[in-house]
């Protein structure tokens, strides 16, 4: 009987079958403390739905058994990992609501649910998660990197954008934006073996404090001839104007950060 209702509740928790979970809870109202987990991965049918995007019957679940909210699978994801990463935003706020503390909880490869965001590039989870736990956010990653390492290895433009506006423009963060790998590498570091143009032009945004102005034939001739060195020179002659402009920016910082560009 047992067999039968958890392969009931995945099936529903697989379609987002709200009907056939109210049919489930009317039989048994203990049945979700009953059967915590519905496969061998140690997945709850907060997991499942979650995974899914089914709104609704996250909604109702979390509404009978807020304690899911916490069960953590096999490999020590929490049903805020797997929307997170899918980019479910909804969910995420109803996860966060009922515990902002997930946030900050890390699986068995060391990441959070804003890594996991991250790296997908799911830029609108991204800012919900970091306004409700900003520290978080700087939970280091295997190998010591931080959020931003990993949004330059997944070459993620929009979230560097949205972590450096809000956590090194707003918050004023020199040690964020700078932050070293147990390599040593920053991100500029990494932009630049990687020939990764934009974010090296970010970098260099947010450390001089300045944007490019478009009626100021100057700054876009200054910043066209930079993108060219670097589009035709060698991978030496990349890394040396990477450190040009690191060395640049640190003289000219101003105190001021505008925004950065779209």
């Amino acid at each position: 009987m047992a067999e039968s209702r958890r392969e009931k509740l995945n099936e529903a928790a697989i379609e987002g079958n709200v009907a056939i979970l109210l049919e489930l809870l009317q039989q048994d109202p203990l049945l979700l403390n009953r059967l915590n987990y519905l496969n061998d991965f140690n997945e709850t049918p907060l997991h499942v739905a979650s995974l899914l995007g089914h709104l609704t019957f996250v909604h109702e679940l979390l509404k009978r058994s807020p304690r899911l909210a916490k069960e953590l699978d096999s490999r020590g994801c929490s049903a805020l990992h797997f929307a997170a990463a899918e980019g479910f935003l909804d969910i995420v706020k109803i996860l966060v609501r009922v515990d902002p503390d997930m946030c900050s909880i890390c699986n068995q490869d060391g990441m959070n649910p804003i890594h996991h965001a991250a790296m997908r590039g799911r830029v609108d989870v991204l800012a919900e998660l970091v306004r409700v736990r900003p520290l978080a956010a700087r939970t280091a990653v295997d190998g010591g990197g931080t959020v931003l390492h990993l949004c330059v290895k997944y070459n993620q433009l929009e979230a560097i954008k949205m972590l450096i506006e809000t956590i090194g423009v707003k918050g004023r963060d020199d040690g964020f934006i700078n932050s070293q790998d147990d390599y040593g590498f920053t991100i500029l570091h990494l932009a630049v073996s990687n020939k990764q143009l934009q974010v090296i032009i970010i970098f260099n945004i947010f450390q001089s404090g300045s944007v490019i102005d478009a009626h100021k034939p100057k700054s876009v001739i200054s910043w066209i001839s930079v993108l060219v060195a670097i589009v035709v020179t060698s991978s030496m002659g990349v890394f040396l104007i990477g450190k040009l402009l690191y060395v640049h920016s640190r003289q000219n910082k101003s105190t001021e950060h505008p925004d950065l560009p779209l």
